[in-house]
């Protein structure tokens, strides 16, 4: 998995590369704590599986313009947000645009310990809406190709007398023409 991070704090920054390259990879995350170079990376590079970014770096504007720069370049990467507890009300904006997930940072820096599965979350739920999608595609093609073509013969007969209560039988045909259902009826006496 290829995280890029982009942080405001250099200190956290690092330790947030620590924590989140515990694995095979240990380049697996990319930490940039320049804004300019963060937006460039990400609406630049293709090889990002997740993106986790500081939603207010260097401000809250600033950040959700890069965010949907993002997110109109890669729309099926993840993005996860973190903001401060005094800012949680700010990632409203994010969310109804997007964003993934989010984590609160507190002040002990504790929100680190979670980065790692929350990062494996976003990953999956994403795998999991792009799977659902592929799905539900693929059954629309079938459902397009299916032709119902169902046979009943002109000279069924019933075995109900006639003056019993069943004058005459209808016979539906059924086939499919392009994306249309076109049924014929034949009475008969």
């Amino acid at each position: 998995m290829r995280i890029l991070v982009g942080w405001d704090d250099p200190g956290e920054a690092e330790l947030i590369r620590m924590y989140l390259n515990v694995g095979d990879d240990p380049e697996a995350t990319f930490v940039v704590t320049d804004p300019d170079e963060f937006r460039r990376l990400a609406t630049t590079q293709d090889h990002w599986n997740a993106v986790l970014m500081s939603v207010s770096h260097p401000d809250i504007d600033s950040a959700f313009s890069c965010f949907q720069a993002i997110r109109e370049y890669r729309a099926d990467c993840p993005i996860v947000g973190a903001c401060r507890t005094d800012d949680v009300f700010r990632i409203a904006r994010f969310l109804t645009n997007g964003l993934r997930s989010y984590v609160l940072r507190d002040a002990a820096g504790d929100y680190m310990f979670l980065l790692s599965a929350i990062m494996d979350a976003a990953l999956k739920q994403a795998d999991a809406e792009r799977e659902r999608q592929v799905a539900e595609k693929l059954r629309r093609e079938i459902d397009e190709k299916i032709v119902v073509d169902i046979h009943v013969p002109v000279d069924f007969e019933f075995l109900i007398p006639r003056g019993r209560g069943l004058e005459a039988m209808v016979c539906k045909q059924s086939r499919r023409f392009g994306n249309e259902d076109v049924v014929e009826r034949s009475e008969m006496p």
